[in-house]
């Protein structure tokens, strides 16, 4: 087997590639640097924009997040109607306060009920 002898064209890729990716991630930069001007990333700028929202009432969000103490009132509160309303079939059903009438009998059928 031969040696692998370096040649100078292969110092000079490896220089041309840092030069290339050099100027690449400078151009990444500049962009970046560009969309957060852009974007008023900057504190001074959202600490403006945050203040000059709130204090416009007009431009106060529509939906808001619901209250979990109110939701649960609500349930509890809905709980309590439910309740009512199984008390009172209960007390009818236990005093004989409700009566069926048969209108129409249902046709038999030859499979025995479970």
């Amino acid at each position: 087997m031969k040696p692998v002898e370096s040649s100078g064209q292969v110092g000079n890729g490896v220089r041309g590639g840092l030069t290339y990716l050099n100027g690449v991630l400078t151009a990444i930069a500049v962009l970046l640097g560009v969309l957060v001007l852009q974007r008023g990333f900057l504190p001074g700028a959202s600490v403006a924009q945050a203040q000059s929202s709130s204090a416009d009432p007009s431009r106060e969000p529509v939906a808001r997040l619901p209250d979990p103490a109110e939701q649960t009132n609500r349930v509890i509160e809905s709980l309590g109607r439910i309740d009512a309303s199984v008390k009172r079939l209960e007390s009818l059903l236990t005093k004989g306060g409700i009566s069926v009438k048969v209108t129409e009998m249902p046709a038999a059928s030859s499979r025995p009920s479970r």
